[in-house]
């Protein structure tokens, strides 16, 4: 995996150091993520990048569907910018509006 050799992970999985001066200096990893990297073993560093890759293009994915169904829901003023939460609710107004809607044409008809 490209991220697997890429100067992301540092210097062979160890640790990061700056040479100046033959003095090196140790820095701390910045993060409980990048402590992480350093002592996970290579097939457990690959699983989880292919994890958090999946998972993130599966966010993508329900966050492109949300932004599908947002354009169907009629709001004032239309480019309104509404949560997760309000999307799903104002979806669910709007199908039994229409719902409702044909019923009542349908009687109309008969």
């Amino acid at each position: 995996h490209p991220f697997l050799t890429s100067s992301y992970l540092g210097h062979s999985g160890g640790s990061y150091g700056v040479n100046n001066n033959n003095i090196r200096i140790k820095r701390r990893p910045s993060s409980h993520f990048e402590m992480e990297i350093n002592e996970c073993p290579p097939q457990k560093l690959a699983r989880r990048v292919f994890t958090n890759s999946r998972e993130r293009w599966r966010q993508q994915n329900v966050n492109g569907a949300f932004s599908e169904l947002r354009k169907l829901i009629p709001t004032h003023p239309p480019d309104k910018k509404l949560s997760k939460n309000e999307i799903l609710r104002l979806a669910v107004k709007y199908i039994n509006f229409l719902v409702t809607l044909l019923n009542d044409q349908a009687q109309r008809l008969e």
